[in-house]
């Protein structure tokens, strides 16, 4: 059994045993709204949508009522389970929806990824994240398979085709798979909307603001040779982003769009 949820003026159906409260933030306008609108602004029955972190399928189940195929990538055991209850409330979906059950990362490996709880939608590769002073530690880990990034994208093709739009929100795990795959980024001609956790770098033995921006200027660097964004598809000047990256001005959660082409706003 499903409920039926709408979100500017796209619906898809979502399992009736799975928390609700979030899909009323949703389908309310509270979740991301800037997400879904961008969304609806490149996509159509020729794209193709691959949605790395896809959690329990608000973007990927969006997406896939525009698009002609999405590839969901979803390696938290709970999410897992509830991103298999979605899609399967949606069976007019299933021709276009391929759900791979493993991580993405720089390497072919077991890894361990750590939650306050799984299924939450903050499981990361990191266990200790710092917001402001507090410094949080997930008590609850598992060991997942990873795929190697740079091989994925050669196999998959993903960046080459213009028609394609690539979702990344992996909760820090980014700052290790960008670097991986910098060159497929340099000539890719497909959209990128990327979601960086920079407050998910949190080492022990190095002061935590130098070393999240010296991350996050190694990572956006890897985009140098397209055109920047914001979520509402305003063009951002990349050398303004890296000087609030290192004056720590630069609001953290941020998500960018990277592109070889002009995007319209």
């Amino acid at each position: 059994m499903g409920s039926r949820i709408s979100v500017n003026g796209t619906s898809f159906n979502i399992h009736d045993t799975l928390p609700h409260w979030f899909w009323s933030d949703v389908q309310n306008g509270r979740w991301e709204p800037e997400t879904f609108r961008l969304f609806d602004r490149p996509l159509t029955p020729h794209s193709r949508f691959v949605d790395i972190g896809a959690w329990i399928g608000p973007t990927s189940l969006y997406a896939a009522q525009k698009c002609g195929s999405v590839d969901a990538y979803e390696c938290d055991p709970v999410a897992l389970g509830a991103l298999r209850l979605n899609i399967a409330a949606n069976p007019d979906l299933l021709h276009r929806y391929r759900l791979h059950e493993h991580a993405v990362g720089d390497e072919d490996a077991f890894i361990k990824i750590h939650s306050a709880e799984f299924g939450n939608s903050m499981t990361s590769i990191y266990h200790r994240q710092q917001r402001g002073t507090a410094v949080l530690q997930h008590p609850q880990s598992i060991q997942v398979g990873m795929r190697d990034a740079r091989a994925l994208f050669r196999e998959k093709g993903y960046a080459a085709d213009a028609r394609t739009f690539i979702k990344m929100d992996v909760e820090g795990a980014e700052f290790r798979i960008l670097p991986r795959i910098s060159d497929v980024i340099a000539n890719s001609r497909c959209i990128w909307f990327i979601s960086f956790h920079e407050w998910n770098l949190n080492p022990e033995n190095l002061p935590v603001e130098p070393f999240r921006a010296a991350q996050m200027i190694n990572v956006l660097s890897v985009f140098a040779s397209l055109n920047w964004y914001t979520p509402n598809l305003v063009k951002l000047d990349p050398q303004d982003v890296f000087d609030r990256v290192m004056k720590r001005t630069w609001r953290v959660q941020m998500s960018l769009v990277f592109s070889a082409s002009a995007l319209e706003p």
